[in-house]
């Protein structure tokens, strides 16, 4: 007789002609076909929920070349950070206080308190990243401006915590916002009065957010597109009166703003020295902390008990405890103040202060010495441009290159010889 038997899973049937072939020795070889017909349906089952949660649990390993680029991209979904916010912007980070489970998440600063942040891991693809966005309350009035922000960056194996943590007021409303075009094309300036001019001509009829002024209304700060300065008011199209009254706050410019989210916080870095986690690319530093200033206001605030205040500045830190904080200045006007000392420190420079107590980061000492900035984290530098890559990724605007400073002393040089740029 002729039976149909089950030939493979995409066709149909095979026609066997075999005179020997009866029901008895049929009825097996049927079932050993439908037996091989549900295998592939049994592996599926079996392996499938597996390999799902291992792509929700892990990252795929990555190269050193691979890296930075996969970083700058996911640090791109944190630009619609608000002010008072972190944003998680590459794994691995754990927080206190909150969650944020997915990159480009958000978190009021108000419910976290801790944020650390992991050491490079290329099995893993992993190597941490928070973006910070820090609005500044105006000194003289206690009203926030809504545009200019201090913004942070921490990485690698760091960790970061509110040594005060207070609960943010909720305002009642939306405050209103005054909102004016430029009359003519205009620069924006450091500061009112004479400061220094900050790149990029801003075409007559761009519009502009004004955060405040001085009080006699001579001069604005304001803002656009991510850049903020000072103008004279009489660049604007129309006057501040067109803004209705108390819209504008005064600014008094020789008081620096506070941050309310974060007047003062503890950093520290790990160690990796001796690990395997240390140094694994060269173009990616252990741990650190990228923080700039709004260009044309003065921002004050502490860390590991140290007074820094940065005005149109960007600096970077590193700590660890029971060591000292150090601090490289790479852009704009740096004093850092502890133990009752002072100082200033120059674009292109470091400096160290000792710290210890009973959290082994509490400043125990006055500034150290201004050096080179190529000392920073004994020796390794600051990684300028890895650092470059990350801030224009969020649109924070730091040099990518440096030109340290020459020695005062008498030694020669070449005439408009810039010395090496810093790694």
């Amino acid at each position: 007789m002729r039976v149909r038997l089950p030939f493979n899973h995409k066709s149909s049937y095979h026609r066997v002609d075999r005179s020997v072939l009866t029901m008895k020795n049929a009825v097996p070889t049927v079932l050993i076909g439908v037996g091989l017909l549900a295998l592939p349906v049994l592996l599926a089952a079996l392996l499938i929920p597996s390999l799902l949660a291992h792509s929700q649990t892990q990252t795929p390993a990555v190269s050193c070349g691979q890296v930075l680029s996969a970083v700058n991209k996911n640090l791109a979904a944190c630009l619609t950070m608000g002010n008072d916010q972190a944003c998680y912007a590459n794994p691995a980070v754990k927080i206190t206080g909150g969650t944020l489970a997915n990159i480009g998440d958000t978190i009021t600063l108000s419910g976290a308190t801790v944020f650390t942040t992991s050491a490079l891991d290329l099995d893993k693809g992993q190597w941490g990243i928070t973006s910070f966005r820090l609005g500044l309350d105006n000194p003289n009035t206690s009203v926030r401006t809504h545009g200019p922000a201090l913004s942070m960056i921490q990485y690698g194996a760091a960790s970061l915590s509110l040594a005060n943590p207070t609960a943010l007021p909720t305002p009642n409303a939306t405050p209103a916002l005054c909102l004016i075009k430029l009359k003519r094309d205009s620069l924006l300036s450091s500061a009112a009065l004479g400061g220094k001019t900050i790149p990029g001509v801003l075409t007559g009829g761009t519009l502009m957010t004004i955060d405040g002024r001085l009080s006699d209304n001579s001069w604005v700060f304001a803002d656009t597109g991510g850049k903020s300065g000072w103008l004279t008011t009489s660049s604007l199209a129309s006057g501040l009166d067109s803004c209705g009254a108390d819209v504008v706050p005064v600014i008094t410019t020789d008081k620096p703003a506070n941050i309310p989210a974060l007047r003062g916080f503890y950093f520290s870095v790990t160690d990796l020295s001796g690990e395997a986690a240390a140094g694994i690319c060269r173009d990616v530093p252990d741990g650190g902390l990228l923080i700039q200033s709004p260009s044309g206001r003065a921002v004050t605030f502490s860390v590991d008990g140290v007074q820094i205040t940065l005005n149109s500045a960007s600096v970077v830190l590193s700590a660890l405890p029971n060591q000292s904080l150090e601090v490289g200045v790479i852009a704009g006007v740096v004093t850092l103040a502890a133990q009752g000392r002072s100082i200033d420190i120059p674009v292109g420079k470091r400096v160290g202060v000792p710290v210890g107590g009973t959290n082994g980061l509490e400043a125990i000492g006055e500034p150290g010495n201004i050096t080179d900035i190529k000392n920073f984290g004994s020796g390794t530098g600051i990684y300028l441009k890895s650092l470059c890559g990350l801030a224009v990724s969020v649109q924070i605007q730091i040099p990518c290159t440096l030109v340290t400073f020459r020695p005062t002393s008498p030694a020669p040089q070449p005439a408009d010889t810039p010395n090496p740029g810093v790694p």
